[in-house]
């Protein structure tokens, strides 16, 4: 899908809806120039407000190509081609459903969750802006049992906002989000809400999982979060820390309320 500067689109979809199989090829021969968006491809223009993309949607979308568009983060420099010039794209997630980018995205700009929860294990290189209500949750429900690791840009989260992660038995058995920029808090209020739920086997009591990594966690404390968490547990307790520039959690105790895991046969 291309969308061109000044333009906009909006998906709506309801159930469980996929993007995926795509490609967009670059000509050959002499000053064969890019292809960029396999799945979507959005004209930024110079502010980025000239150029949107929304997802209302309920259920769960999940897309699997690129999405890209005119920044130089999507067409850079270096090419046989004038590279990229735009500021970068908005996208909106709305509707309460899920959003699932599991792709090497290349857009740049901001993504703006105002209802439903962004997910995937993909490279998101944007912003990331939380409002209150909205989830940000590392992993494809698909895809190993739902535990997986999500990059973005600077997140930032509003009170009332949420992550979700969930632990298994180790770390590499956990969700896991990197934030290639800093995570910041927009305005005051309540901490961030931590949304637990149980990997293939518990977690381990005793064990410190790393949550999230950061570029920066300037002015953010562990006092910032705290955790609730789902069915799957009988009880689950243990304490956030700040370790450099990452946020971990130490699992004191835990009881669960799973009747079947992996290796059950």
């Amino acid at each position: 899908m291309f969308v061109r500067k000044g333009g906009s689109l909006t998906v709506q979809a309801n159930g469980n809806r996929a993007v995926s199989g795509n490609s967009a090829a670059a000509g050959t021969g002499y000053r064969n120039g890019a292809a960029a968006g396999a799945g979507f491809f959005l004209m930024s223009g110079a502010a980025m407000s000239d150029t949107a993309l929304a997802f209302d949607i309920s259920g769960r979308y999940t897309i699997s190509d690129d999405i890209g568009d005119d920044s130089p983060t999507g067409l850079p420099s270096g090419q046989s081609y004038t590279p990229g010039a735009g500021s970068g794209i908005t996208i909106f997630k709305v509707g309460t459903g899920t959003l699932v980018l599991d792709s090497s995205n290349t857009f740049s700009g901001l993504v703006a969750v105002g209802a439903g929860a962004l997910a995937g294990n993909g490279d998101v290189p944007a912003q990331v802006l939380l409002a209150d209500g909205a989830v940000i949750a590392p992993g494809d429900p698909a895809i190993a049992g739902g535990v997986g690791t999500l990059s973005t840009g600077t997140l930032v989260w509003t009170s009332g906002s949420s992550i979700s992660f969930q632990l298994g038995n180790t770390q590499a058995k956990s969700d896991l989000l990197m934030i290639n920029g800093a995570l910041t808090k927009n305005g005051s209020g309540l901490p961030l809400r931590v949304n637990f739920g149980m990997g293939a086997k518990p977690p381990t009591p005793g064990v410190t999982y790393t949550l999230l990594t950061a570029q920066s966690l300037a002015g953010v404390a562990a006092s910032d979060f705290y955790h609730v968490q789902d069915a799957t547990y009988g009880g689950l307790s243990g304490y956030f820390s700040i370790v450099g520039n990452s946020v971990t959690f130490t699992v004191d105790s835990v009881t669960s309320n799973r009747i079947f895991a992996d290796s059950f046969d």
